[in-house]
């Protein structure tokens, strides 16, 4: 579908993964729903640098603009920056974008101020794309209190634990089915230095919703804390959140790695 260029309601496509997703602004596909930044038969998508979205970046112009003849301008930042931006733009319905990839965090909150284009009319257009492809949980989480989708997933994340099972064995070590924080935090500690240079674990850090805050919100509600409770009071100085930053602290000094200086992605 080609953009128009007369003027339109603030609201776009939103791409999302559930680490990142498309949100057509007023969300999710290529359509131009959104302001007067793009014209004609061009559009402006703002997105984040995961090597996922660089890949879709590279394959545009073979894959969509020579069959559409619809012009994508990118622009691509970090995930702080990027978050920043979008939540600026659509703020202030600055109109600058048409489509932007957003988290499963804001599309929900988006959606309630108006701000992205639902999507539910361009699925049921296309006969071959089946909306149940997409998990559950993901489709949920891209769905707005009037039960109407607002964004596709690209991604998803998942917060998981990964050990080396041979460095495991050579110590002696078992991991439980289900281990809790605490028996990580202990296996961490005794095979930290197994091998030399290596640290018995290593974690996310850099500041930041998607880079730190958003995975650490697992460990939180594991030891039975919450960031909020459900009048918006602050939770963290909860006996339950005061035993997870004792915990992390400790945890961290002691056995985590030291970011890389050379991150592949800080979101991956």
């Amino acid at each position: 579908m080609r953009t128009q260029s007369r003027p339109r309601p603030r609201a776009a496509l939103a791409a999302a993964a559930a680490g990142t997703l498309l949100a057509p602004l007023l969300s999710g596909c290529w359509v131009g729903a959104g302001g007067a930044g793009s014209g004609g038969d061009a559009i402006n998508v703002l997105m984040v640098n995961n090597p996922q979205m660089a890949e879709l970046q590279k394959l545009t112009a073979e894959h969509f603009t020579a069959k559409t003849g619809i012009k994508v301008n990118f622009t691509v930042l970090p995930e702080n920056d990027v978050r920043d931006k979008i939540s600026q733009d659509f703020a202030n319905q600055a109109g600058q974008y048409d489509v932007a990839t957003l988290s499963n965090y804001e599309i929900p909150i988006y959606a309630r101020n108006d701000w992205l284009h639902e999507m539910d009319s361009y699925v049921a257009k296309d006969p071959e794309y089946d909306q149940q492809d997409v998990l559950k949980p993901m489709r949920d989480s891209l769905t707005g209190d009037d039960g109407k989708l607002y964004g596709q997933p690209f991604y998803g994340e998942s917060s998981f634990l990964m050990y080396r099972k041979d460095v495991f064995e050579r110590e002696g070590l078992t991991m439980p089915e289900h281990p809790t924080w605490t028996e990580v935090a202990g296996l961490a500690a005794r095979v930290d230095g197994a091998e030399p240079g290596m640290n018995g674990i290593c974690l996310r850090g850099l500041p930041g919703w998607g880079e730190l805050t958003a995975p650490l919100t697992t460990v939180v509600n594991t030891f039975g804390g919450t960031w909020f409770d459900q009048d918006w009071k602050a939770r963290l100085d909860s006996p339950s959140g005061r035993r997870r930053r004792r915990s992390m602290s400790t945890w961290s000094a002691s056995t985590a790695s030291p970011a890389p200086p050379s991150p592949v992605s800080p979101s991956a």
